[in-house]
């Protein structure tokens, strides 16, 4: 059963319920580590969160800027990548630093 959307009048279907299993979610966000802001932190903690509480439940994608390293260093100048998967293995390792898990999300 449908319940009322937010617009007076429209209601949700079955296939916007976020709590199928099957769903693949992908998080955005302008802005990422090592640059220790509320725009780098929240959507990463949050994809992390999803993604362990609904383990193989749902997929969930954290999409993230890559910055040429000429551009890192005006952003944040103490941490470098050459390549975006040297910036994801600090990404994951600075998250696992900080709970009981192994993010597993792309």
């Amino acid at each position: 059963m449908p319940f009322k959307g937010w617009r007076r009048g429209r209601s949700s279907s079955e296939a916007s319920s976020l709590r199928d299993p099957g769903r693949h979610f992908t998080i955005v966000t302008t802005a990422s580590l090592p640059w220790m802001t509320g725009t780098s932190v929240n959507p990463l903690l949050r994809a992390a969160y999803l993604e362990f509480s609904r383990r193989g439940e749902v997929g969930v994608t954290l999409l993230v800027p890559w910055l040429a390293p000429c551009d890192q260093k005006l952003v944040h100048p103490n941490a470098t990548f050459e390549t975006p998967e040297e910036q994801k293995a600090y990404i994951r390792s600075w998250l696992a630093g900080r709970g009981d898990f192994q993010p597993a999300f792309d």
